[in-house]
């Protein structure tokens, strides 16, 4: 499962599914250096000692799309 496809889907095609999928990646993706680039689908834990940049600015530049959305 990827935190940055979650969030970009969700920027492109709000809905109640991208919802959850934001959902999700907030509660299992979140690591003390941002957001882990994947959730493991089996186990539903992040990928804790894999995190980009890369990944956490592309959910930063989907949540300001988000926002300016809805600004």
């Amino acid at each position: 499962f990827s935190t940055k496809a979650a969030f970009l889907w969700a920027a492109y095609q709000p809905h109640e599914l991208s919802d959850r999928m934001v959902e999700q990646a907030r509660k299992l993706g979140k690591t003390k250096n941002g957001f882990a680039s994947s959730i493991y689908s089996r186990t539903g834990r992040a990928t804790a000692h894999y995190t980009d940049i890369n990944t956490n600015a592309v959910i930063l530049q989907a949540i300001t799309s988000m926002l300016e959305g809805s600004a």
